[in-house]
């Protein structure tokens, strides 16, 4: 079976894209500044996205070829230093017309349960699935900000899979002293008190650890330079995550 999978990513990595599509990846402005040998690698994995992932319509939205092409070019444009092995855990993409309504529960110190609504742009799922709403993609597109959803969602499916908020906590917590982490968690602790010590970073980033890595790994990718001047050490750290140099 895993010989079967090797084989056909293979195919796919090598025909990559049609001549149309890969149009569609040059338009995303995080792809302008890579080389024409990156660039027929992110085709090569945004095709192996499309063909390994499900891609849903949800809220009466029309999901057409040029949505999904966007949402998995962003989504490989993460792996290109190989970060991971295609999100794994990952099997369907969800992808609403606008943010939509979800359930929430929040639990006080007594243990009493409250339940309501939240008004939501995405989130990721540790197994199975990850939502997106499409006007915030639509958005980023239309301004170039460093507001990247699919980015945002995906590091989080990044986040379970290799455990960076898990092991940033350790060191928060005395029990690691993993390099990297020990940079996260410090730079988590002092941006946590006072956002603007990282203008650049996006203060929700604050929230908590997983946040703080999602926003991160956004600025990574849409505005490096904006983040090494925030912080040469933090850049360093999402470089040695995800590998390539944007």
């Amino acid at each position: 079976m895993f010989r079967f999978l090797f084989n056909r990513r293979g195919r796919w990595l090598e025909e990559g894209l049609s001549p149309k599509q890969a149009e569609v990846l040059r338009g995303l402005p995080e792809v302008q500044r890579l080389s024409e040998d990156q660039f027929k690698l992110l085709c090569g994995k945004t095709r192996v996205m499309l063909e390994e992932k499900t891609f849903e319509a949800c809220g009466g939205i029309a999901l057409t070829e040029q949505m999904k092409l966007v949402i998995a070019g962003y989504a490989a444009l993460m792996l290109l230093g190989e970060a991971s092995d295609y999100f794994p855990a990952l099997t369907s993409i969800l992808v609403y017309p606008k943010p939509y309504i979800a359930p929430v529960e929040d639990y006080d110190e007594a243990g009493i349960v409250t339940t309501g609504h939240e008004r939501r742009f995405g989130e990721s799922w540790e197994f199975g699935s990850l939502v997106l709403a499409w006007n915030e993609i639509e958005r980023h597109l239309q301004t170039g900000s460093e507001d990247n959803l699919v980015i945002h969602e995906f590091a989080h499916q990044l986040d379970d899979e290799l455990g960076i908020s898990l092991e940033t906590e350790r060191v928060l917590n005395g029990n690691s002293e993993t390099e990297w982490a020990v940079v996260m968690a410090r730079k988590f602790e002092a941006f946590s008190r006072n956002p603007r010590r990282l203008p650049s970073v996006d203060p929700y980033g604050a929230e908590d650890l997983h946040e703080f890595f999602a926003v991160l790994s956004e600025l990574y990718f849409t505005r490096p330079e904006a983040l090494r001047q925030d912080s040469e050490q933090l850049y360093k750290v999402m470089a040695h995550i995800y590998n390539p140099t944007p």
